[in-house]
């Protein structure tokens, strides 16, 4: 689950553009507003990202889809790095990955 979960199957499974088109793609200009205000929620999403390209790689996709994949995962990273960043998200990101942005989750029982 969780954020990158949600842009991983965005990018597997179907378009990325500006706007919605009836609840099926992934309104990039949201999709980026939400991560400009947010530089762990950007962080996470890029890794997540980033994973997905590295696991195309490795499966048995035929090119056609994998390229496919590869182009959806371009266009959500074009749209962070594009989308003009708040205060607080830049101030965030003086100390980056140095400092821990995410929970870690509770053990079990």
């Amino acid at each position: 689950g969780g954020p990158g979960a949600v842009a991983a199957g965005a990018a597997v499974g179907g378009p990325v553009g500006s706007g919605a088109v009836a609840g099926r793609a992934v309104d990039t200009k949201a999709f980026a507003a939400a991560c400009a205000r947010d530089w762990g929620l950007q962080r996470t999403i890029e890794l997540s990202l980033g994973k997905l390209a590295d696991w195309t790689a490795s499966t048995g996709l035929d090119p056609t889809a994998r390229a496919a994949v590869l182009e959806r995962i371009e266009a959500l990273r074009a749209a962070l790095a594009e989308e003009p960043k708040t205060p607080a998200w830049k101030l965030r990101s003086l100390l980056g990955a140095r400092v821990r942005w995410y929970e870690l989750p509770e053990e079990p029982g």
